[in-house]
């Protein structure tokens, strides 16, 4: 999330320094293992899980134009899954069990009877 440009900006928007999140946000999923992930002072404790086949995982949400940190001592890996956006939702830790699981739950692959009517259902 860093990057050795001192700044980025377009004529039509901002300028944010570049060693943050820029004008993405980022959502910190453990694949194994679990970390504390810094955003601008605030720490969250994600106890993780031991592989991605066991389970949904905890995560931390970093906001753009926020500055964020990583560590982990256990030796834990880590996704940084990353979207342009335009407005700044706060940075916020988000629990395993609140956490959707649409696989099994709502039908991601919903069966030729019911077809979208089932997963329309579900949501």
């Amino acid at each position: 999330m860093t990057n050795r440009e001192p700044y980025a900006g377009t004529s039509s928007g901002p300028c944010v320094p570049k060693d943050t999140t820029g004008d993405s946000e980022w959502t910190v999923p453990p694949l194994n293992g679990g970390c504390t992930v810094d955003v601008e002072n605030e720490k969250y404790q994600l106890p993780g899980r031991d592989s991605i086949l066991s389970g949904v995982s905890d995560f931390a949400h970093v906001p753009r134009a926020a500055r964020a940190q990583i560590a982990s001592g256990a030796e834990g890996r880590f996704a940084l899954a990353g979207a342009k956006c335009e407005r700044r939702l706060p940075a916020r830790y988000g629990p395993a069990p609140e956490v959707p699981n649409g696989f099994g739950q709502q039908r991601v692959f919903p069966s030729r009877e019911g077809g979208s009517v089932a997963l329309a259902q579900d949501r």
